[in-house]
């Protein structure tokens, strides 16, 4: 069994016992029986690998769920160097001299997640177009800026000792960068990515993997922040993300690019088309609801 398929077996039972015990409405007496059924069922599956191990999982997350709900999580978009790098970015945008001043504001928009400056013309623009989550800063600005910095770390060249300090370079600016604009679930959805795909680069004889890359994602993000289950910019997060993964490669099959390498610029249309229609199968049922 591969690990992806291990993954499976623990990843899915804790987000649906994490999902059932935040969202049905248990008595919070069900958290100390879901970790006692938890400890029982972990050692009656001991080295086997027989089916107890899901059901250990799914108490797991009930457990994490229900005692969340008792004790609130502290917040880390208050620490001060974070806000104070907020700022300093906000000035700088501020002073950029663009001839229409609402670019000013745009670009606050996409950088930070400050939305307060933008004219409403152009917030109901941006909606009516079906673009709305532009303006709210996600993992796709996260990632975006991440393919930005790990394009510069380029000119480091490829040894180990490069890779270890690019991987670790990133990973703090990444974070750093989460925190800075208030952590928000689909942000660090987006870092825990940056770190699995940093630190496999530079780990010998280990391939990296989209499918576990997001199982591991959602299982830390859950056992950290359970109370994340119930945003909606999680939710469309790890759902569009689930489109990308498991729906785009299926498309992009439907039009393969040449053996000869040569350059097809309808297959790029394609590609494209393709990655937007993959994160819309699995995000416009939630978007409709």
């Amino acid at each position: 069994m591969n690990e992806a398929m291990d993954l499976r077996w623990i990843s899915i039972p804790f987000a649906a016992g994490v999902a059932a015990g935040s969202f049905l409405p248990w008595q919070s007496g069900i958290a100390a029986l879901a970790l006692t059924a938890s400890l029982i069922l972990f050692l009656l599956e001991g080295k086997n690998g027989n089916p107890w191990l899901p059901a250990a999982f799914l108490m797991a997350g009930v457990f994490c769920a229900t005692v969340s709900t008792a004790y609130s999580s502290p917040a880390v978009s208050g620490w001060e160097p974070a806000v104070r790098a907020e700022e300093a970015l906000r000035r700088v945008i501020e002073e950029i001299p663009f001839r229409d001043g609402e670019s000013n504001a745009l670009l606050e928009a996409l950088l930070s997640g400050n939305r307060g400056k933008l004219e409403r013309e152009t917030v109901i623009a941006f909606r009516d177009a079906g673009a709305s989550h532009i303006l709210a800063l996600s993992g796709l600005h996260l990632g975006v800026i991440h393919l930005v910095i790990r394009k510069t770390f380029i000119i480091f060249g490829n040894s180990i000792r490069a890779g270890l300090f690019r991987a670790g370079t990133i990973s703090a600016l990444a974070a750093f960068y989460t925190v800075m604009t208030g952590a928000s679930p689909s942000t660090v959805r987006a870092l825990f990515f940056i770190f699995l795909s940093e630190w496999s680069s530079v780990s010998p004889g280990r391939k990296g993997s989209p499918e576990r890359s997001l199982l591991l994602a959602l299982t830390l993000q859950l056992a950290l922040s359970p109370s994340s289950i119930k945003s909606l910019s999680f939710q469309m997060s790890y759902l569009a993300m689930c489109g990308i993964i498991f729906l785009l490669p299926r498309l992009s099959a439907w039009y393969p690019a040449h053996e000869d390498g040569r350059p097809d610029p309808v297959r790029k249309i394609w590609e494209a088309a393709a990655l937007s229609i993959s994160c819309q199968a699995f995000t416009s049922p939630l978007a409709w609801l």
